[in-house]
């Protein structure tokens, strides 16, 4: 990894792309174990995972269950170089506050950037963060992700943490006139890195794939450093 300045929402996106295509390795996905999966979920889905295999419940907060969908997500805009800890979740941003429990999604949602889904006026670009849920049961099947590619009106591709991994998600699109259904779940709004941008989140230079040819050099000694594998 390095890092680099980006100049404007078109290179901020592709940097975001980038890095998503990155957390899952491409088409090949990110396991448990996996340095890079590791670094993203801090280590919780594979705690989650041996917590299950004894039987027990990983923490007493969480009685549903963990999904590392949100880590993606944090993750993902710790790199582009937000540190505003009221709205990012992650313990290694330089913050004062360790990540949270059952806080990934809501703090998304409560972000200056998030974006409600009106079907017109308000549509994801590539990088955004989608935020997904089941027909009639959203508060119990939210899901975010990563949109990577706009294929065309009727398919887009995401970067999925949670399922149960880190994988490439192809998902055709179904419009009912009432919502948008992105592979089967209704697309509830979006983090709009359009907005991230333009609120000045972005108060670190970003830290990119070695191979990402995208954003200028930054070889500034005093920038904070931020262990990755």
């Amino acid at each position: 990894m390095k890092r680099v300045i980006l100049r404007g929402v078109g290179e901020v996106r592709s940097a975001a792309v980038a890095l998503a295509k990155y957390a899952v390795d491409g088409d090949r996905g990110r396991v448990v174990g996996d340095p890079v999966h590791e670094w993203i979920t801090g280590g919780r889905r594979a705690q989650y995972e041996r917590a299950l295999a004894a039987g027990l419940q990983w923490a007493v907060d969480m009685p549903a269950g963990y999904s590392s969908c949100g880590d993606l997500a944090h993750w993902l805009l710790l790199c582009l170089g937000v540190r505003d800890e009221r709205f990012l979740n992650r313990s290694d941003d330089g913050g004062v506050h360790p990540w949270g429990v059952c806080t990934n999604i809501s703090r998304l949602v409560r972000s200056p950037w998030y974006v409600d889904f009106d079907g017109e006026l308000a549509l994801p670009g590539v990088g955004d963060i989608l935020r997904v849920a089941s027909p009639g049961r959203a508060a119990l099947s939210e899901h975010v992700a990563v949109l990577t590619e706009i294929v065309d009106a009727r398919q887009w591709v995401t970067a999925d943490y949670g399922q149960p991994h880190g994988c490439r998600r192809v998902c055709p699109l179904r419009d009912t006139g009432s919502g948008l259904i992105v592979r089967g779940r209704v697309l509830q709004g979006f983090v709009s890195l359009a907005r991230v941008v333009a609120s000045g989140a972005l108060i670190e230079t970003a830290i990119v794939p070695d191979d990402c040819a995208i954003g200028e050099p930054d070889d500034n000694p005093y920038e904070e450093d931020i262990e990755y594998p």
